[in-house]
């Protein structure tokens, strides 16, 4: 799946939560927002996926918070970060539920659980 920004029509993969897509969505991400092409907050939209999977493994606010500005050079708080997801989460949580999904089934393939 991937979606277009309203300033560039530009498709940004936001499906497939894996480790090597996760790498490159927040590389895509930082470009991006470097560019100006993309909000803080319109980019963290289409990072929630990746960011509900980080979270449901475990990662607290101020690691994401780190990672995002780290990786996306974003600058936020981990209170924002928490609003955002909070707001976020909510609104696509088919998709969230869809990457943990996806993200799950890889570890178990990864794993030889699956055959």
């Amino acid at each position: 799946m991937t979606t277009k920004t309203k300033k560039h029509q530009s498709e940004i993969p936001v499906s497939n939560s894996n480790t090597s897509n996760s790498r490159d969505i927040f590389n895509v991400i930082h470009k991006k927002h470097e560019q100006k092409g993309l909000t803080q907050k319109k980019a963290f939209e289409i990072l929630i996926p990746h960011l509900f999977v980080l979270r449901k493994k475990g990662c607290s606010w101020e690691q994401i918070t780190k990672l995002l500005n780290d990786k996306c050079g974003f600058k936020l708080q981990a209170t924002t970060v928490r609003t955002y997801f909070s707001e976020m989460a909510r609104r696509h949580l088919g998709i969230c539920q869809e990457a943990m999904t996806e993200h799950i089934l890889a570890g178990a393939k990864t794993n030889n659980l699956l055959r």
